[in-house]
């Protein structure tokens, strides 16, 4: 008999096999460890690897490390940094950004909206790269829990560039996806998303097509602990 766990892996691939019918969609796949210290303090590592299909072999790495800290009932603050080692035509770059978290079921309905305004500065790590950028990123979305273990999720991001070059939107994003508790500490989240990207001259006209797949694991402990676990983090922090 197959377990949930042997069922999800195999509903995957015939998902996903929706990728070949576009030749520039992008493939973003990672996973994390998060660990909660106490009832209000937790941290994250994050392992991601970004490409394109066609061009799979020669993508970019991205490393990332955060904090999480629990601000009353329905507020979180995380603040992290994040390596990308860039790929062909773009360099290395750093990252530190803080995102404030909001969470709220809506009354006995299985819908939860959430919401997060992040701001965060990239450091192009070559000498005769551009300036670093500052960007404001608000988003919001609405979880509905469909059973025990499958939730569906749509969100909606934009990015606002705000440095002494730039005070405009430069991007938004579109997202639909799933995410499987495939139990108490392994969480499996696959995504669709459409990134455009506006006001950026030649590019305004240019849509990413972008499918994740991304597996999250909450590390244990053999302490005798007298709280739920809040996976503060929530989806990755690269998105």
């Amino acid at each position: 008999m197959q377990t949930p766990v042997v069922r999800y892996f195999f509903l995957l691939p015939a998902i996903l096999s929706v990728a070949t019918l576009a030749a520039q969609l992008e493939a973003w796949q990672g996973v994390s460890f998060e660990h909660e210290v106490n009832p209000r303090y937790g941290y994250v590592l994050e392992v991601e690897y970004r490409s394109t299909l066609e061009d799979y072999g020669r993508g970019e790495y991205l490393f990332l490390g955060g904090l999480n800290r629990k601000l009353g009932r329905k507020f979180n603050l995380t603040v992290a940094s994040r390596f990308q080692n860039g790929g062909p035509e773009d360099p290395s770059e750093l990252r530190l950004l803080a995102d404030l978290n909001f969470s709220r079921k809506l009354g006995k309905t299985p819908l939860t909206f959430k919401a997060r305004i992040r701001g965060q500065r990239d450091w192009p790590l070559k000498t005769n790269a551009e300036f670093p950028t500052t960007d404001i990123r608000p988003r919001a979305g609405l979880d509905c829990k469909l059973n025990d273990r499958l939730t569906a999720f749509l969100e909606y991001e934009g990015r606002y560039q705000l440095d002494k070059r730039r005070r405009e939107w430069t991007r938004v994003r579109y997202t639909a996806g799933l995410e499987f508790e495939l139990n108490k500490q392994l969480n499996l989240e696959l995504f669709y998303r459409e990134e455009d990207r506006i006001n950026n001259g030649e590019d305004s006209n240019r849509t990413d097509k972008i499918v994740g797949l991304f597996l999250g694991y909450t590390l244990p402990d053999d302490r005798e602990r007298d709280w739920k676990y809040r996976q503060p983090f929530g989806r990755d922090l690269f998105n």
